[in-house]
């Protein structure tokens, strides 16, 4: 049984914090949202890696992978992965002076 690597393509310079798989059964219909595994879990017939690789891509982009295997050759399965991350701050490519990040509401006592 080989592993399906699933990849998302992020910038280069992103740390990336978090990786999180999603798996549904072949005409599973159901919210992908409902759906979320674990890192280094099993779910029904199909296991995920225990940690993401980093490979480059490009010299802007690169890719963060996940291995899947799917443990029942009879049915097929869909899997995902979301990838979050953060860019180095502007200030320390572009020069500009930092600017402070803003409320998007405000309270009142």
């Amino acid at each position: 049984m080989a592993a399906v690597g699933v990849c998302v393509s992020v910038p280069a310079a992103a740390s990336v914090y978090e990786v999180t798989p999603y798996v549904r059964a072949d005409n599973d219909t159901g919210a992908w949202q409902e759906r979320r595994a674990s890192l280094g879990a099993s779910v029904g017939n199909v296991r995920f890696g225990a940690q993401p690789v980093e490979r480059p891509d490009a010299a802007a982009q690169k890719n963060v992978c996940v291995d899947v295997w799917s443990l029942d050759s009879q049915h097929a399965v869909d899997a995902r992965v979301v990838v979050r991350y953060l860019l180095p701050d502007r200030a320390e490519t572009t020069g500009s002076a930092q600017q402070p990040l803003r409320a998007a509401s405000t309270t009142k006592p």
